[in-house]
């Protein structure tokens, strides 16, 4: 009986030193998770912070370029354009509005600069091309730098531009272009209706078109690309000799035989010359 006593008093005392054990680790697990938690919030919170501060210190810096992007001096506004670049996507509404500057070098450096910051920028550039407030020009620059980023919102509104008879006309001339940079057949259709469209009445137009169709290389365009080789203007007959060699190397050779000896300007003959030779390599490769 007294073993038994003594066995059972042995077990108890083990279960206590076991409980107070467990209940030890249990309670230096508890507080290795609330430190852990406690200081991932603090590492939050001093993240925050941080970016708080730079974002603050960025759009102070953006504060101090803004009398540059006004200034009467192309130079000084294109300056202005390029230093934004460096401040991310708090610079973007100043670059976006300096997509409006009449001074084609102004935009194109803002657009350089909104390339740099990247993807952050389409929804700003989408909602611009779509308002009807924004100049023309604004507008046009907004479409070529979606473009240019291969924003599934460029091709969109692209055609639908394209297909709209009172849309400016550098929108339009944009446009043109902007469904060459974006790969996709599914834009053939709308530059060959562009062709017919405009062929006597913008020649921009006409030769970003053919730019696109070369780039996009259906052979559906292959008719009109041959048309344009008799069009008045010397820069479309050369976008669409190169065009054509672009989408129908054998269609090219033959037909660029006649424009390289009995076009009207050197410039021209010249290209269909040297788009021949490309087209006869392109063949052979």
């Amino acid at each position: 009986m007294t073993d038994r006593t003594d066995g059972r008093a042995a077990w108890l005392e083990s279960f206590k030193a076991l409980s107070t054990f467990i209940s030890s680790v249990i309670i230096a697990i508890a507080g290795i998770i609330v430190t852990s938690q406690y200081n991932s919030r603090q590492l939050e919170l001093a993240r925050n912070r941080a970016e708080s501060e730079l974002t603050l210190t960025r759009l102070r810096e953006i504060a101090g370029l803004i009398p540059r992007l006004g200034s009467d001096q192309q130079q000084e506004r294109r300056a202005g354009a390029i230093g934004l670049g460096l401040y991310g996507a708090p610079a973007l509404p100043a670059l976006t509005a300096l997509l409006a500057d009449t001074a084609a070098a102004v935009p194109a450096a803002a657009v350089q600069s909104i390339l740099i910051i990247g993807d952050t920028a389409v929804p700003l550039l989408t909602r611009i091309v779509r308002d009807s407030r924004a100049t023309g020009w604004q507008r046009a620059w907004a479409l070529h730098a979606l473009g240019e980023l291969q924003s599934d919102s460029a091709a969109p509104l692209a055609i639908k531009a394209l297909h709209n008879r009172k849309e400016h006309f550098e929108v339009l001339r944009t446009a043109a272009g902007v469904l060459g940079l974006v790969q996709s057949k599914e834009n053939v259709p709308a530059l060959l209706s562009a062709l017919h469209r405009y062929r006597e009445k913008d020649w921009l137009i006409v030769q970003r078109s053919a730019w696109s169709l070369g780039e996009l290389g259906d052979t559906a365009a292959t008719e009109l690309l041959g048309s344009l080789l008799d069009h008045q203007s010397g820069d479309v007959r050369i976008q669409a000799a190169w065009s054509l060699a672009q989408v129908n190397p054998q269609v090219a050779v033959i037909k660029l035989l006649t424009v390289a000896k009995n076009d009207s300007q050197d410039k021209v003959r010249t290209a269909a010359t040297n788009a021949i030779e490309w087209a006869r390599d392109t063949m052979q490769q």
